[in-house]
């Protein structure tokens, strides 16, 4: 099955995910295997390496064109600032910045002006223009919050805190949580309109604990990043560590595995 290019991808997301999903369901299956999973707008990541290498994220890539934001599951250290980061060095908005906002560091306050900026200064929506904005911790943006991000998913616009004036920035937006996507709406935390918005898009990163294949691919970058950051010369791990690693249990996931081979 040939590839589809950006331009045929972008339109099926128009329509009810449900009739779109057996149609990508094929193309992924025949593109990557069996490391995807597409339904109901929903892809759990069988190998979490799949996507660090960039394989997987074409998927992903098939709707830039429509600005189609990305909510990635999982729980503290599987990856999701990573796996986010890989499909935004993977896409045509390499060059541009990529933004971070943690929205449980901030009161709501300091937050909206984060977001959306205040005065003169711009937040990180408009600092992120023609790139890629990280909203780590959807669960704790509060519902005013969630009111204006969705207005700027409808049409782009934003207003700075305390200014009337429409500014325009085109972003893509990664929107990560620890509580499943489902259960945000289920309790009435997260906006109903807001929540079929991200559920176009959803990835749902598994615990290292239930990917123990992904170790080798996983330590191996690792490996490589350490000798960078610290100019060693490491080849890698024996079969012994990797057997070591594979009966732990990683509750920390795949950030504890990083911080273990870089220390």
């Amino acid at each position: 099955m040939a590839e589809p290019s950006p331009e045929t991808m972008t339109t099926p997301w128009r329509r009810d995910p449900s009739e779109t999903a057996p149609a990508l369901q094929r193309w992924a299956e025949a593109t990557f295997g069996d490391g995807v999973q597409v339904g109901g707008g929903i892809r759990t990541l069988d190998s979490v390496s799949a996507l660090v290498d960039l394989g997987v994220s074409r998927v992903v890539l098939g709707t830039a064109a429509v600005r189609t934001p990305v909510c990635l599951e999982g729980e503290p250290g599987t990856g999701k600032s990573m796996v986010a980061r890989a499909i935004h060095l993977a896409g045509p908005r390499r060059e541009r910045p990529f933004v971070r906002v943690h929205c449980a560091a901030l009161p709501p306050a300091l937050l909206e002006v984060e977001l959306f900026g205040s005065g003169d200064l711009p937040g990180a929506l408009e600092r992120a223009d023609r790139g890629s904005l990280n909203l780590e911790g959807l669960e704790h943006l509060p519902h005013a919050l969630q009111v204006r991000l969705l207005w700027f998913f409808v049409n782009g616009h934003l207003e700075r805190a305390g200014d009337t004036s429409e500014r325009r920035a085109d972003v893509r937006v990664f929107a990560s949580t620890e509580t499943p996507l489902d259960e945000l709406a289920r309790t009435e935390r997260l906006h109903p309109d807001l929540f079929a918005r991200l559920d176009l898009l959803r990835l749902v990163l598994p615990p290292l604990r239930e990917r123990l294949e992904d170790l080798p691919s996983l330590v191996a970058q690792f490996v490589r990043d350490a000798n960078r950051e610290h100019r060693r010369r490491v080849s890698g791990v024996t079969p012994g560590v990797l057997d070591r690693f594979a009966h732990q249990r990683w509750p920390g996931n795949v950030r504890e595995l990083r911080d273990t081979v870089s220390s």
